[in-house]
């Protein structure tokens, strides 16, 4: 009892390090409302603010947020109602060390300019999904349905009544695991970057009562990915370690507890186009169980090839 106990722990921490891989960037769409600043005409030197603008966006989906910074704080400079500028600065505040208070600083201005700004409210929304604070995010997420009735911010509330919540980089916030028969077992909320540049996971029981939360840090050179598992009172109870190659593709994660017959190992299964379909989990040397990508979701096996648990997504 006590063996299918640990196993479960185990197969939770390894479910949890498969968070930690990042997903892809997406660039923030922009409004075009009446009467509002958005791209105009304006030149300075040799370049308009419509090229000041471009550059800007440019810089943000290379990931340079540097230059990105430079070019949209020039048209502001320029235009200092220019709503895609404010926005353009605020994703890169984000996506860069998810630099919080300077963000919602720039969605705000944009709201001030274009109270109907779709992009500034799902900005301002974002900041929040980040830090885990959902009521606020849905408040501001039905305020910007409320004024402007559009499609996206509909879909994005969406995601809230299915507790499926992705954040602007498509990146999983909120991840479910079931039981084969559907009962909802736990659930991981993905609270990003914080103040330390480490990233934390909580994990809940089906009733909202936090269960654990997770640690996770990274090496220098990006190779090595790790994480920290405490009780809801902050007892340190597991580590481990997620390994990748130069290319950064996942090769094998190593975890452990705090017993000297409790460490696991669980190495990634890649398809003959070298995409990642599943993992294979180890218990002290022994396969006791896999993973495999179905359809978008993560689904557990044990070693008889028994369904023991699935996620959402």
């Amino acid at each position: 009892m006590m063996i299918v106990e640990l196993k479960w722990i185990s197969l939770k921490a390894i479910a949890l390090l498969l968070l930690i891989a990042l997903s892809g960037c997406s660039s923030a769409a922009t409004s075009q409302a009446a009467g509002t600043h958005t791209a105009g005409t304006q030149t300075t030197g040799e370049l308009s603010v419509a090229e000041l603008l471009s550059l800007g966006e440019k810089y943000l989906l290379e990931l340079d947020y540097e230059q990105a910074i430079v070019y949209f704080t020039r048209v502001i400079e320029i235009d200092p109602r220019n709503v895609r500028a404010f926005i353009g600065r605020g994703d890169t505040y984000v996506r860069w060390n998810e630099q919080f208070t300077l963000a919602q600083a720039d969605y705000e201005m944009a709201l001030e300019i274009d109270e109907m700004s779709v992009d500034a409210f799902l900005g301002l929304a974002d900041i929040f999904i980040r830090q885990g604070d959902w009521v606020r995010a849905e408040e501001i997420l039905r305020l910007g349905l409320e004024r402007t009735s559009d499609n996206r911010i509909r879909e994005k509330l969406d995601e809230f009544a299915s507790q499926s919540v992705t954040d602007s980089e498509g990146r999983v916030r909120i991840r479910n695991y079931f039981t084969p028969d559907g009962t909802l077992a736990f659930y991981m909320y993905e609270l990003g970057v914080q103040a330390d540049g480490t990233s934390r996971t909580n994990e809940y029981a089906p009733d909202g009562r936090l269960q654990q939360y997770h640690i996770h840090s990274r090496s220098e050179d990006g190779l090595e990915r790790y994480s920290e598992s405490y009780t809801a009172d902050g007892t340190l109870n597991r580590r481990g370690v997620q390994v990748y190659d130069a290319n950064e593709r996942w090769l094998y994660t190593t975890s452990s507890g705090q017993g000297a017959e409790d460490d696991s190992r669980t190495v990634a299964v890649y398809d003959e186009q070298d995409e990642l379909i599943g993992w294979d989990n180890y218990w002290n040397g022994e396969l006791y169980g896999w993973v495999r990508i179905e359809d978008g979701r993560n689904v557990f096996y044990d070693a008889d090839g028994n369904m023991t648990m699935y996620t959402d997504n």
